[in-house]
């Protein structure tokens, strides 16, 4: 993970995002309600998270403090009348990607950004844990431990018994100890506990117990030399479970919170596109409007769709290798003799889906995948699955939502997923854990139309955003192929 910029950045104020969400709903109450009733989240039934609504909010504010810095230079004209329906033309846009749905929106106050991981890391050998060791981080699954870190009682191997040594002596790895909880067992020789003095009573042992410091000493009444040998591996240990006393200690096991960073550099994308006059004319003579108009719609929908696809893509480049689940359509998925129907063996599909789940798990920790990418074979497979439902205008693109699967998002990218391919995802919302990350420096405009010199009757539209986009969490998510 890059961590090469550490200047402050206006960022998201994540302490005050509910605040700024509702700030920012009655600033742009129109675009905000817009959004949330035609954004392509609120199609497959989720709500929008206030960090999203903040993300409009601040590319609406870029693009009013771009065009008041056009006309403070004089150039408030090249936009044409974009300033009038841009507000509209930014939420419909933002509303219509898929961005939203496989990454976490970052708008950016500058060209260069840092997207910002929270990790937090054990700073003591106890727990499961060794000193250092990652607890949790978004680009990795969670490290639960054994489940006794901050707890008072430990369990705990002191030493493994030598044939023909009866007295054993150590410290324990941490103290003080209270008294009356001291136990210490050996399996098959016997047990001792503490009487609350500092002496170990017991069967077939006796000892001593520093409550303050955590010195032990252990003495057995017979050569442990027969129990060694008859011990699994021939190991046998002397087991200490004891409660500290929490008032007494030092310090308290503790935990940090870090912070890594990763750079993004906002990226211009532009497009532009000639219409000549007579064509225009024709075209507002027969449909009734301009040309110049539709040209502008294609531009802005041309450049969702590239967006689109350069996010798929650095997804498929950031997939762990080896993260591979694989499912035949033939016959051969059943347990025994591949006698099954074709209708039976379909239904494995679903076992697939859950073994794939269960690689993207063990990767991440997330518990399931809720974002599927597929290629044009494997959507062809998800829409003649019982459990899937077509988007409306699924047949309108070929990079974009496709459907609902078991009530989860089914995105085609037809020519960038590879064909038999599916893509299992996490994106749950987290601000700081997802697997892309999309910045908006200066979101999306488009100039007025401007005349060739050339050729007075031919005129050009163009369209731009300048955005930065990264990969960021490749564990959270797994590749499905399917065979033939």
């Amino acid at each position: 993970m890059a961590n090469l910029k550490t200047k402050s950045l206006v960022e998201i104020n994540e302490a005050g995002i509910d605040t700024q969400a509702n700030i920012y709903a009655d600033k742009y109450r129109d675009q905000v309600d817009n959004y949330e009733a035609f954004s392509i989240k609120t199609k497959v039934n989720e709500s929008l998270s206030p960090y999203e609504i903040v993300a409009l909010g601040q590319q609406l504010d870029q693009f009013t403090q771009y065009t008041t810095f056009c006309e403070s230079q004089g150039t408030l004209g090249s936009l044409g009348n974009m300033p009038q329906i841009a507000l509209d033309v930014i939420t419909a846009s933002v509303g219509s990607s898929i961005l939203p749905l496989i990454s976490s929106i970052q708008p950016m106050s500058e060209e260069h950004g840092i997207v910002y991981y929270r990790q937090m890391r054990a700073m003591q050998t106890d727990g499961g844990y060794n000193t250092g060791d990652v607890i949790d981080s978004p680009l990795q699954r969670d490290n639960p431990g054994d489940g006794t870190l901050g707890g008072n009682r430990k369990l705990t191997n002191l030493v493994n018994l030598v044939a023909g040594t009866l007295t054993y002596s150590g410290n324990l790895p941490a103290a003080p100890v209270r008294p009356y909880l001291f136990n210490i067992s050996i399996a098959g020789i016997g047990q001792g506990k503490d009487d609350g003095n500092g002496t170990l009573l017991g069967f077939g042992m006796s000892g001593t117990i520093n409550y303050t410091t955590g010195v032990w000493s252990v003495t057995l009444a017979l050569d442990p030399a027969a129990n060694i040998a008859a011990a699994p591996g021939g190991v046998l240990p002397l087991q200490a479970m004891y409660d500290l006393d929490t008032d007494g200690l030092a310090a308290l096991d503790k935990v940090q919170g870090q912070l890594q960073t990763k750079d993004i550099r906002a990226q211009i994308w532009a497009l532009a596109a000639d219409v000549g006059a007579f064509a225009n004319f024709a075209f507002t003579q027969r449909f009734g409007r301009s040309a110049i108009d539709e040209v502008a719609t294609d531009l802005t929908n041309e450049l969702t769709r590239i967006l689109n696809t350069n996010a798929i893509n650095q997804i498929l480049a950031n997939i762990p290798a080896g993260s591979l689940t694989t499912w035949s359509k033939a016959n051969g998925n059943l347990p025994g003799p591949s006698t099954a129907s074709y209708a039976e063996n379909k239904l494995t599909f679903i076992d697939a889906i859950a073994n794939a789940e269960m690689v993207l798990h063990s990767q991440s920790g997330a518990p399931t995948a809720n974002r599927y990418l597929v290629g044009k074979l494997a959507a062809a497979t998800l829409r003649g699955m019982p459990d899937f439902t077509p988007a409306p205008d699924a047949a309108n693109v070929s990079v974009g939502l496709f459907g609902y699967y078991d009530g989860i998002p089914v995105i085609r990218a037809t020519g960038v997923i590879a064909d038999y391919d599916m893509i299992l995802l996490s994106n749950a919302g987290n601000y700081f854990n997802a697997p892309l990350a999309y910045a908006p420096f200066m979101p999306l405009m488009i100039t007025n139309t401007v005349q060739s010199p050339n050729n007075p009757f031919r005129q050009t539209t163009a369209a731009g955003t300048w955005a930065g986009m990264t990969a960021l969490n490749g564990n959270l998510s797994t590749r499905l192929t399917i065979t033939a």
